[in-house]
């Protein structure tokens, strides 16, 4: 009888979390206005870029491509070693390459880059994007309007991931989630001090208000930028906004496994605040709430199979099918396979990989495209 009541806490607890999870992503809006805009803006585009040969071709074209006629594109070029000078070297007559200076001491070179393409740049707004992101030709007029329209002072976007590796679009979209979720996203968009988000692939915001807040130098050491450059813009109470950009802007970060765990594994750790309570707090979670239910489902297949008692039969079929549903909605949203909800135990388990190989590996020091950031301030 006990376990019984157990289970039943147990099962309402697990799918009001989750239908909160869903909730978070229902509210928030997708980009789209209808706002007519009667003069362009100035735009400067800053793309740092180091080693992106693979994926800059196509990234610069969409940016060309924007149906914006007042913008100027600024690449600062961050001493690859691939062939990155080379397809700049393609479009060197559409765009401003700025070679950068040698790193100081105490920056990040992301961050370092954009400082320099920011005082390169001459307009009113200024988008920070990556080097491996596929822009809509509508995007970027679409986001000065609404930013016009909602009298916003800063702009980011969820984008849609263009994945290539079955392991990859199985592992990336729950790590995004769990981020999106954590970090209360959409109260981004509320006075509440609840909800941060940034996104360093799409950060359009208008220069006086970057200005006001110290720029990418008042975050020069901080790995993962973005957040903390919406922290203090959103601290300083500029008007901040996140939307849903997955039908405009579109992102390939990592072609495989072994570049996610390179590329996620920093940002987890810094996420964790590099702490191992931290870890071990993330680590019990996942398998709470959504291990132990396939822990359960399991079993009770085991026992049904060579006629023993289901112990936890119907609360673990009924939880099963839930996580079906509810992962399989969120992959076939991401464009990416239903099917993969089935397996939805698979990725959890990879995340929890992912989590103790970046505390293990990183807590000497950060490595980031030849890079090594070490001590307390990068996080």
């Amino acid at each position: 009888m006990l376990l019984e009541i157990l289970l039943i806490v147990y099962t309402i607890f697990l799918i009001l979390i989750n239908l909160g999870q869903l909730y978070l992503f229902k509210i928030l809006p997708s980009l789209h206005s209808d706002r007519i805009i009667e003069r362009e803006p100035r735009v400067s585009i800053i793309i740092p870029v180091r080693n992106e040969g693979k994926k800059l071709k196509e990234s610069l074209e969409s940016i060309l491509n924007q149906d914006y006629s007042n913008k100027e594109i600024i690449v600062v070029e961050g001493g690859s070693t691939d062939n990155t000078r080379e397809i700049l070297g393609f479009f060197k007559d559409r765009i401003k390459i700025v070679n950068e200076p040698p790193l100081p001491n105490g920056w990040v070179g992301k961050n370092w880059a954009c400082y320099v393409g920011y005082h390169e740049a001459k307009g009113e707004y200024l988008l920070f994007t990556d080097g491996d992101t596929i822009h809509d030709r509508n995007l970027l007029k679409t986001a000065i309007s609404k930013m016009e329209e909602e009298k916003a002072d800063f702009l980011t976007l969820i984008p849609s991931l263009e994945m290539k590796s079955t392991t990859v679009k199985m592992v990336l979209p729950i790590i995004g989630q769990f981020i999106y979720v954590v970090n209360l996203a959409p109260y981004f968009n509320t006075s509440s001090r609840f909800g941060i988000f940034g996104n360093g692939q799409y950060m359009l915001i208008k220069r006086d208000a970057y200005a006001k807040i110290g720029g990418h130098e008042a975050v020069k050491s901080k790995i993962i930028e973005d957040f903390n450059l919406a922290k203090l813009l959103k601290k300083s109470n500029f008007r901040v906004r996140l939307y849903n950009g997955l039908s405009l802007f579109k992102v390939r970060m990592y072609d495989d496994m072994k570049e996610m765990l390179e590329g996620w594994g920093k940002n987890l750790y810094i996420g964790l605040r590099a702490k191992l309570s931290y870890l071990c707090l993330a680590i019990l979670s996942l398998i709470f709430i959504y291990l132990f239910p396939f822990f359960m489902f399991t079993y009770d297949v085991y026992n049904w199979f060579f006629g023993s008692q289901m112990i936890f039969f119907p609360f673990s079929f009924v939880l099963y099918l839930f996580y079906i549903l509810r992962f399989g909605i969120m992959y076939y949203k991401l464009n990416t396979n239903f099917l993969f909800g089935f397996l939805y135990f698979i990725p959890i388990i990879l995340t929890i990989y992912l989590l103790i190989y970046s505390y293990i590996k990183y807590r000497k020091g950060i490595v980031w495209k030849g890079r090594i950031y070490k001590g307390s301030e990068i996080i």
